[in-house]
């Protein structure tokens, strides 16, 4: 076993461990952890996360992105109309012409 394979087994262990120890706690105090409950905090969670998402884009979008003009996307997108006009294939590749 590497040593990165037994850093992340040591990790999964205590997240394992922290897991089980957050679960007893909530069975000392009586709080019951059911799907249900389980299924409401990953959906707040979700709703959580989307809000955030929204409002931090909403934030941001007071200056637009500007993106370079790039040749190649430009002669392809010039490419596929001509091959829609004439009803031929396109053949698209990476790599470099020489």
């Amino acid at each position: 076993m590497t040593s990165i394979q037994r850093d992340a087994l040591a990790g999964l262990l205590e997240d394992r461990e922290e897991a089980l120890a957050f679960a007893a706690f909530l069975r000392e105090e009586n709080i019951p952890v059911t799907d249900t409950l389980l299924g409401l905090l990953g959906l707040g969670v979700t709703f959580i996360s989307a809000a955030l998402m929204v409002g931090l884009s909403v934030l941001r979008s007071k200056s637009h992105p500007v993106f370079r003009d790039i040749p190649a996307f430009t002669r392809m997108r010039h490419a596929v109309g001509r091959v829609v006009e004439d009803g031929t294939r396109l053949h698209v590749s990476l790599g470099v012409v020489r």
